[in-house]
């Protein structure tokens, strides 16, 4: 028996005025991205340029050093900005090398502060975040939260500012208990487990239809005019992943009582399913682990 670390997030409202200090946040993160963006190498690996985010420690100190010297708030925002924006350029990446993102800039479309735990203190259920060193606070009660008897006596991770709430990480240290352990061959239109004494079979072949039938519907649109085809493709896209999404929920819950061991799928199509036949390709494209991602 081994242990893991259960780690859950709950967010609290709270009427502070911390817009300035949001804008100023948000301000720093789109420059630190605006730098790495720029610090970016394209390298071709065939038909495909592929980016190479720089990560070496003398250029983060560079950059750390540059954007504190007009920063007037705690120095560890900068190193939360930093950490941020490296996030959203390994996102953008991951996303880009799916073909799933283009060679332009990612986005920054939500308003928060990621608050490292060198920022805050939290004592008797009281959290004291640092917005200007030994000048300037700001303090949330946590036990008038509904979700105090939760988390009493918990370890609290980082934590997420918002301007109008408060998003709090707890962990706690659990035992990973093996119970009934079956063992999952993912297939094309099957999953199928075997637990020692007795075989289980899934049926996937809805997942396969939808796939097979959104892309007919994609074939379709995309003799239309750029700007509809477009429209209707993100639209199309929406509903494919929600209807997919709603299966793999269920199927989750079917398998949630017991312990469930699954090949390793990572990096599938890297390994396994490409090939130099389009219509085999396709199908693979439509194979549980890439509904799963």
């Amino acid at each position: 028996m081994s242990e893991s670390l259960l780690v859950k997030a709950y967010s609290i409202p709270h009427s502070l005025d911390i817009k300035d200090f949001v804008d100023n946040y948000m301000c720093l993160l789109n420059s630190v991205l605006d730098d790495l963006w720029r610090k970016i190498e394209w390298k071709r690996k065939g038909k495909r340029l592929i980016p190479l985010i720089r990560k070496d420690s003398a250029f983060k100190k560079e950059l750390r050093d540059k954007h504190l010297r007009e920063w007037i708030y705690s120095k560890h925002y900068v190193d939360s900005a930093i950490k941020q924006a490296y996030s959203v350029l390994n996102s953008w990446r991951r996303r880009y090398l799916k073909g799933k993102a283009g060679r332009r800039k990612p986005l920054l479309k939500r308003r928060f502060v990621r608050v490292k735990e060198t920022l805050y203190s939290y004592r008797e259920g009281v959290v004291k975040i640092s917005i200007k060193p030994f000048q300037e606070s700001i303090s949330i009660d946590l036990k008038e939260a509904w979700f105090w008897d939760r988390i009493r006596g918990l370890e609290l991770g980082e934590l997420i500012l918002k301007e109008d709430g408060l998003i709090i990480t707890v962990r706690k240290k659990i035992e990973l208990k093996v119970e009934k352990p079956v063992a999952w061959d993912v297939n094309l239109l099957t999953l199928d487990g075997y637990d020692g004494e007795k075989d289980y079979t899934i049926d996937l072949k809805d997942i396969y239809t939808i796939h097979r039938t959104y892309e007919l519907k994609r074939r379709r649109i995309q003799n239309l005019p750029p700007k509809t085809a477009e429209k209707l493709l993100q639209k199309y896209r929406s509903r494919e992943r929600k209807r997919v999404n709603d299966i793999l929920h269920k199927i989750a819950k079917q398998l949630a009582n017991r312990t469930n061991i699954f090949e390793d799928l990572h990096n599938f199509k890297e390994r396994i399913a490409k090939t130099k036949s389009r219509s085999m390709n396709r199908q693979n494209s439509k194979w549980l682990p890439d509904s799963v991602c």
